[in-house]
C-alpha cells in the first residue's frame, strides 16, 4: 500500500495557521507533501477544523491525536466510536471549537469508514471516482428536499449539520460502517477537504487518480487549481493506493 498527501494553508484574510490535519497510520501531518512508499495498515483521515471558530486548529489536532493514539488497535469499532465521542465531549466543554473527520480504518481483516461533516472520501472503480460519503450540510439537506441546485446558495455548503464539537447534538450523525465488501475492486482511495472538492471538478480528480503512477506534483497541482478557482480555505488531499 502506498500513501500520498498534500496540504496547503488557505489565503483567507488574517489567517495565521493551518486548521486541517491528516492522520496517516499514527502520524499527524499539517503541511506540505508526504509520501509513504510502504504504508502500513492503520487509520488514514482528513480532519478540517471548522473555519471561523476560535480554536479550530486545536479541535482538528485533538481529534487527530485521539485517532493516532488508537492506531495500534484501529479495527475495534466500539473503541473508535468512544474515542470520537470523547473528543466531541471535550470540544463541547471547551466551547465553540469544532472539526470534521473523514477517514478509513484499514486492518488485515476489514476496512471501516468513519465520517462526520463535509470532507469527502472517494473510491476509484473502473476509472471512475465514486463518492462514498455524504456531505452533512444544509446544502445537501436542501438538495434532498428536491430544491433545484441552482436555487441553493453556495454558502449552504459551509453550514454543517454534523461535526465534532460546537453543540452536543451535532455528533448524532457520526457514521462508522464496515465497507470491506463495498471497496472490493477499488484500486485507489482519495480523501479531500472542502477547500479542494468545492473548487475542483470530479473530472480533474479522476484524471489524477487514473494516472499509471500518482505523481506527488499532481496533488500540489490540484490544490493550486482549487486556489485558481477561488478557494481561500485550507487544502488537504490524501491518496491511498492498494
Amino acid at each position: 500500500m502506498r500513501f500520498y498527501s498534500y496540504q496547503q494553508m488557505g489565503c483567507l484574510p488574517d489567517k495565521k495557521e493551518m486548521e486541517d490535519r491528516i492522520v496517516a497510520s499514527g502520524n499527524i501531518l499539517c503541511d506540505g507533501l508526504h509520501v509513504i512508499a510502504q504504508a502500513k495498515p492503520g487509520i488514514y483521515a482528513v480532519l478540517d477544523g471548522v473555519g471561523g471558530m476560535y480554536g479550530s486548529a486545536y479541535a482538528s489536532t485533538l481529534a487527530a491525536r485521539a485517532l493516532a493514539d488508537i492506531n495500534n488497535d484501529p479495527a475495534d469499532e466500539e473503541l473508535l466510536q468512544k474515542a470520537l465521542e470523547s473528543v466531541h465531549n471535550d470540544l463541547v466543554e471547551y466551547s465553540r471549537t469544532a472539526t470534521t473527520a473523514t477517514g478509513m480504518v484499514i486492518s488485515e481483516s476489514k476496512i471501516l469508514l468513519f465520517h462526520i461533516g463535509n470532507c469527502r472520501l472517494y473510491g476509484l472503480f473502473d476509472g471512475y471516482l465514486r463518492q462514498l460519503t455524504v456531505d452533512q450540510t444544509r446544502y445537501e439537506d436542501m438538495r434532498k428536499q428536491g430544491i433545484a441546485e441552482a436555487e441553493i446558495p453556495d454558502s449552504a455548503k459551509c453550514v454543517l449539520n454534523a461535526c465534532l464539537g460546537a453543540k452536543k447534538e451535532l455528533i448524532s450523525s457520526l457514521v462508522i460502517v464496515n465497507i470491506t465488501k463495498q471497496v472490493e475492486g477499488c484500486s485507489r482511495i482519495m480523501i479531500t477537504s472542502d477547500g479542494i472538492h468545492d473548487f475542483v471538478s470530479i473530472e480533474s480528480m479522476e484524471e489524477i487518480m487514473n494516472s499509471p503512477a500518482i505523481k506527488p506534483s499532481s496533488l500540489s497541482g490540484l490544490a493550486n487549481f482549487a486556489v485558481e478557482n477561488g478557494s481561500q480555505d485550507d487544502l488537504s488531499v490524501l491518496v491511498l493506493e492498494r
